[in-house]
């Protein structure tokens, strides 16, 4: 149609579903643009896949090197997911077991947005967000 939306939020989640491109603007620079699912690296960002070990499991026990987090679970970064998740899901069912509350999650815009207007001249005060969809 040859339009173009000019819309700005404070409200990642909206701006994910609702822009084609984003412009972050921080301390009045542009500090990142593109695409909402790859602007600041959010495409090729190591994923952080989470779960909790079986009850007769430790963590040592793991086929792969893991971290243990406050609320008992396990947590795992890799820039490989699917790779990953192999190796664990087969090491559960050759043990006869799951792996409880497995997720998959690589960085949301939100999380890239805080991380690029963070830096000592940015506050959430003078940053903005600014969105624009083209057809």
């Amino acid at each position: 149609m040859g339009k173009t939306v000019l819309l700005t939020t404070h409200y990642m989640d909206e701006a994910q579903h609702l822009a084609d491109r984003v412009l972050v603007v921080s301390a009045g620079q542009i500090v990142a643009e593109g695409a909402p699912e790859s602007i600041g690296g959010r495409a090729t960002a190591a994923a952080k896949i989470r779960f909790r070990l079986p009850a007769d499991a430790t963590l040592t026990d793991l086929p792969v090197p893991a971290a243990l987090e406050e609320d008992g679970g396990v947590s795992i970064e890799s820039t490989e997911p699917t790779s990953l998740l192999h190796v664990l899901t087969s090491w559960a069912v050759g043990r006869g077991g799951v792996l409880d509350g497995l997720t998959v999650e690589r960085p949301t815009l939100e999380d890239v947005y805080l991380q690029l207007t963070s830096d000592s001249t940015a506050t959430e005060d003078n940053a903005d967000a600014w969105h624009r969809s083209e057809p």
